[in-house]
């Protein structure tokens, strides 16, 4: 099996919260990438790292060819396609940039999501984008039709009690909405964060 996650980094503002330098990372194959960002910095909405820190809220970028994302030519040189960034905060400052690297979907089994809950739409939960390793299609097509109620399914749980939630089992577990869309795509385990910002709460 193919891991979802091909790297993942960690951008940190720096003392007079002007750029975000690099913090760590694990490239894996990635090795150009990695030696790439190592010397590089984000200000503010510049790149992915900065948009995220600008918009304050988790980001997942789809296709990081022809985009703002400013190490386009390396990522596909790596076979990386998709990525997600995701901002964390402490008493309202922001703490840290984390990103996620994915590569084809023909390369991976699984699937990351991103929910939000827009009370200007809904109450409810409702997908923002997603990207999904073979054989997950009808995955996406079920999200695409959800609206979850607090409490509801695994992200709803996660928004519920604002507390990360890992549910095992997902392809037979009745909290799992999407339980027989998960036992086609070969997906048995699932885990939800999050994502605290200031002022609001995104579930990645």
């Amino acid at each position: 099996m193919n891991s979802l996650i091909q790297a993942a980094e960690i951008w940190r503002p720096d003392s007079g919260l002007n750029l975000l330098e690099f913090g760590a990372g694990l490239y894996g194959n990635a090795v150009e990438l990695g030696a790439i960002s190592r010397d590089m910095c984000f200000g503010r909405a510049e790149g992915l790292p900065g948009r995220a820190w600008d918009e304050a809220h988790p980001i997942l970028l789809t296709d990081l060819q022809g985009s703002y994302f400013r190490r386009a030519a390396a990522a596909k040189r790596a076979g990386l396609t998709c990525a997600a960034a995701i901002p964390m905060y402490f008493d309202d400052k922001l703490a840290a940039v984390l990103v996620l690297f994915f590569g084809g979907e023909q390369r991976e089994e699984g699937a990351v999501e991103l929910w939000r809950n827009d009370p200007r739409v809904t109450p409810d939960m409702t997908l923002v984008e997603g990207h999904y390793g073979r054989s997950a299609g009808l995955l996406l097509a079920d999200a695409r039709e959800a609206y979850l109620p607090r409490g509801s399914g695994l992200p709803g749980l996660a928004w519920q009690r604002e507390a990360s939630v890992f549910m095992a089992g997902v392809s037979h577990s009745p909290k799992f909405l999407r339980a027989e869309s998960a036992a086609a795509a070969g997906i048995r385990h699932g885990l939800a964060l999050p994502c605290a910002v200031p002022a609001i709460i995104t579930t990645c």
